[in-house]
């Protein structure tokens, strides 16, 4: 309801430059990432500022496979890029024990 108002600015920084769809995307809200990025012009790469992580990275991170793979259908998604530390979305998933996600992590770069 609110989105289409008009009133809302989905590209809304926090002030640790986290966006909407960032923090949706970490806390496995998958309804709203699904109307953030229906919104369009979504800016998918942001980095926050704490570790330099993506929505990508955040969902990956948290295991949120849904989310992940939704946001793999995105043309500008960034699937190699690291944060602060050089961990890729990859990487932050095998750290945390999350095998569905990092196959299809894994499935979805060697097809590129």
């Amino acid at each position: 309801m609110l989105l289409r108002s008009g009133l809302i600015d989905i590209h809304a920084r926090d002030l640790l430059n986290r966006t909407p769809l960032l923090l949706a995307a970490e806390s496995g809200h998958e309804s709203v990432v699904e109307l953030l990025l229906a919104k369009g012009n979504e800016d998918l790469n942001v980095e926050e500022n704490r570790h330099g992580r993506t929505a990508l990275m955040k969902a990956a991170e948290e295991g949120h496979k849904r989310i992940v793979k939704r946001l793999l259908q995105m043309e500008d998604i960034d699937v190699e890029g690291c944060d602060y530390e050089g961990n890729t979305a990859l990487a932050l998933t095998v750290r945390n024990g999350h095998k569905a996600v990092a196959k299809l992590l894994r499935r979805h770069t060697e097809s590129r």
